[in-house]
């Protein structure tokens, strides 16, 4: 599994785009999380995933298929001083 640096949390698991599945529980920068509610083709390049944060706010995102984005895999982060922040 490929691996990506995330500002203030550092080393993390990462996913293509394409591989991701609704339930998947996305990490951003700063710890930030939100869970995959949706997945739909906009073209054969491009995805549009729809996330769900933390407190509840929806948002759709527009990315390439090949981008990697980290995950929480088996709910292990990689670094770890990450732990704290999923705590």
């Amino acid at each position: 599994m490929a691996q990506i640096h995330l500002q203030g949390v550092g080393k993390h698991y990462a996913l293509m785009v394409c591989q991701l599945m609704v339930g998947d529980t996305l990490v951003w920068n700063y710890g930030a999380k939100s869970k995959v509610i949706a997945i739909d083709n906009l073209s054969k390049c491009y995805n549009k995933i729809t996330t769900m944060d933390e407190k509840g706010n929806i948002y759709e995102r527009r990315m390439k298929r090949d981008r990697l984005v980290a995950v929480i895999e088996n709910n292990e982060p990689i670094n770890k001083y990450s732990h704290k922040l999923f705590a």
